[in-house]
């Protein structure tokens, strides 16, 4: 079996962008019949992340589907139009997704911070005969629960998109694996150089 790092991102806010939901008024549930908007540079930043080596994987909350705001079938539809643009338009492969469709209050294993949405790519990669080498993978995300979520399944290296200093704050201080970036263009350029934008001023 083949040991590969992943990258393991987070969805909305990080890849796409969040968008505004008129029918339900607040921002947040990107799905299929919303059209598809990439945040800047991710396509770009996810094909950097990939040529350095680390396999593209997806961990995606979707409360929306319990919430009736959206289908599962249009959940799972947005991620193959996604998958396609990342693959068309900038060669990237998403190798494994992980979802969860629940409110946050349910209870489930699968609901950031916990780690039931690796545990579902840690599988679907194994069914392709890779598994993870946690010691070189890093997370990525919006918000202090992915960078949690990825220190749960023992990922030590996490990029958090500052979302101001509200998100500054809420950091944990034992996090000195953690790069605070202004966005996932800005965290490839990190991985690439041991550089952020606040390092060029």
């Amino acid at each position: 079996m083949e040991t590969r790092p992943i990258l393991i991102t987070d969805h909305a806010g990080t890849v796409v962008k969040e968008v505004w939901d008129g029918k339900n008024k607040r921002y947040g549930y990107p799905f299929a019949n919303a059209g598809i908007e990439l945040s800047y540079g991710a396509g770009k930043a996810l094909r950097a992340f990939q040529d350095s080596g680390l396999l593209i994987v997806v961990a995606a909350s979707h409360s929306g589907v319990a919430r009736d705001y959206y289908t599962e079938e249009q959940m799972h539809q947005h991620h193959a139009e996604l998958n396609q643009i990342l693959e068309n338009e900038f060669g990237v492969h998403v190798m494994a997704l992980g979802l969860c469709p629940h409110l946050p209050d349910a209870g489930c294993e699968c609901r950031k911070p916990g780690i039931g949405m690796p545990i579902q790519i840690q599988q679907q990669l194994r069914e392709k005969e890779i598994e993870i080498d946690l010691a070189r993978s890093i997370g990525v995300g919006d918000k202090i629960e992915d960078c949690q979520m990825a220190r749960n399944f023992e990922i030590r290296t996490t990029i958090l998109i500052e979302g101001g200093q509200w998100t500054r704050n809420r950091l944990p201080k034992d996090s000195p694996e953690t790069v605070i970036v202004g966005s996932l263009i800005e965290g490839a350029y990190w991985f690439r150089t041991g550089k952020t934008c606040l390092d060029l001023v």
